[in-house]
């Protein structure tokens, strides 16, 4: 069975979590937290490999895990560094400590400091998190109220790196909105020109079936109700006024970069905007 996060992190670090700041007062509100927010924070507390799998414990609890990357802020000497989580996972029921104890003894219940996990117990660690973080999902986003099996959760697992690996692709080749420019790396998502869920396993990795969005024109493109041509040039529903083309950020003059491999998923795309327009 493989792990959740795969094999190639430099190190794991246990991280214990304040709740100054966060509304929620329970471990699970504090979680919703870091699912709206993506959990970033300006801060010089934590120090990490780049890709260093981090796991948030309060009340002797770990609650969510998160892969660690830092950029260099130059415009705040007292907070140098953006810290940004990502490939987030929440935990119901969360992890106890004791059980990660069992696996490290080095590992404290009490301390409040960061803590560097011992990198050769890395299988086994990675293994309690994918069968407690995984398994323990609620039975509405399992289909079903009986545990995955290993083959089940491998699929799952494969899906989470498959879905990270095409998002970094995205980022590589374009770092903001094909359609309005923005580049604040978070709130951008890796679309699918044919959905994941239509897609076949190569076309669901292939980069030319995707486009790098904000989350207006995500929405927008993912309910069909705008889709490009051969040329970048946008393609408008006549469901949408005109009047809401300003606070929706486009325009029918509108013109993204294509590439020659899109091609074919776009024309995928505008026959389903084309049926859902003839519906409507």
């Amino acid at each position: 069975m493989k792990q959740i996060y795969g094999e190639a992190m430099p190190e794991i670090r246990l991280v214990p979590f304040a709740w100054n700041g966060f509304s929620g007062n329970t471990i699970s509100e504090i979680q919703e937290d870091f699912r709206a927010n993506n959990y970033i924070e300006y801060t010089r507390n934590i120090i990490a490999e780049e890709n260093a799998v981090l796991l948030f414990r309060t009340k002797g609890m770990i609650f969510a895990s998160a892969l660690f990357s830092r950029k260099k802020e130059t415009s705040d000497d007292e907070y140098p560094y953006l810290i940004f989580y990502y490939d987030l996972n929440l935990f119901s029921p969360q992890i106890s400590t004791a059980e990660l104890a069992a696996i490290d003894p080095g590992v404290k219940t009490g301390t409040r400091s960061v803590r560097r996990l011992d990198i050769n117990k890395k299988a086994e660690i990675l293994n309690l998190l994918t069968v407690k973080g995984i398994q323990s999902k609620p039975a509405s986003e399992k289909g079903c109220s009986q545990e995955l099996t290993a083959t089940e959760v491998e699929q799952i697992v494969k899906v989470r790196v498959g879905q990270s690996q095409f998002r970094k692709g995205l980022m590589l080749r374009d770092s903001s909105c094909n359609v309005c420019g923005l580049s604040i790396e978070e709130l951008l998502y890796a679309s699918h020109i044919k959905p994941w869920k239509e897609s076949t396993d190569e076309e669901k990795l292939d980069l030319d079936n995707g486009l790098l969005l904000c989350s207006v024109h995500n929405d927008l493109f993912d309910k069909f109700m705008i889709t490009f041509g051969d040329d970048g040039k946008i393609i408008i529903s006549e469901n949408i006024n005109k009047s809401s083309y300003g606070i929706l950020c486009i325009s029918s003059k509108a013109k993204i970069r294509i590439f020659e491999g899109q091609k074919k998923y776009l024309r995928w795309h505008r026959r389903r905007f084309s049926e859902k327009s003839d519906k409507d």
